[in-house]
């Protein structure tokens, strides 16, 4: 009988929320029913960004859920945080400038024109320096621990997940190292 490990990485995965994480928690559950070896390689699990602890019921015993750190770039996310949040709150100057005069509308204008041209260089800067996304942090934590599942469960297929990008680049790197087939799927952007 052929082999039927497989190797699924995947950044998105429950306890984390969205179409994506659905689709990858999916994918898990019927191949393991379908007698398939299931093994997940994921991100610890943290609080940030969308959760939907529902999706765990899709985690079944014999799916074997594998979490790693992963540096990200706070110092970055920091600052388009604190950007974002002076976006936002513009409820004090739009009561200002609804009683102003047409110079400080103008002025106001022009500000937030600024402001969003700032705001987009900064970000075309961001996403040049995390290619293919700011993701990359999970590679050195994630290729070990992959190559790890790969050995001890004799695994010979790897499939991944994205965006993040960077599980592509994962699971690049482990087909050239091992003996691994490996399926890139590409989601919507």
């Amino acid at each position: 009988m052929r082999n039927r490990n497989i190797l699924i990485i995947a950044y998105y995965y429950p306890p984390k929320g969205g179409a994506g994480v659905q689709r990858t928690a999916k994918f898990a559950k019927y191949l393991s029913k379908y007698g398939f070896d299931v093994h997940v390689l994921t991100v610890k699990e943290d609080k940030k960004g969308l959760i939907d602890e529902s999706l765990k019921i899709d985690i079944k015993d014999d799916i074997k859920v594998y979490r790693t750190d992963i540096d990200e770039p706070n110092f970055i996310d920091k600052l388009v945080n604190i950007s974002n949040k002076n976006i936002m709150d513009k409820s004090s100057e739009k009561a200002i400038v609804k009683s102003s005069d047409d110079n400080n509308k103008f002025f106001y204008k022009f500000k937030k024109n600024l402001r969003n041209f700032a705001k987009k260089i900064f970000l075309d800067i961001y996403n040049l320096i995390y290619v293919p996304d700011d993701k990359k942090g999970w590679i050195k934590y994630a290729v070990p621990e992959a190559k790890k599942i790969i050995k001890e469960n004799n695994i010979e297929l790897i499939y991944t997940t994205s965006s993040p990008y960077t599980t592509h680049m994962i699971g690049y790197e482990l087909a050239n190292e091992m003996d691994v087939k490996w399926i890139a799927d590409f989601r919507d952007p």
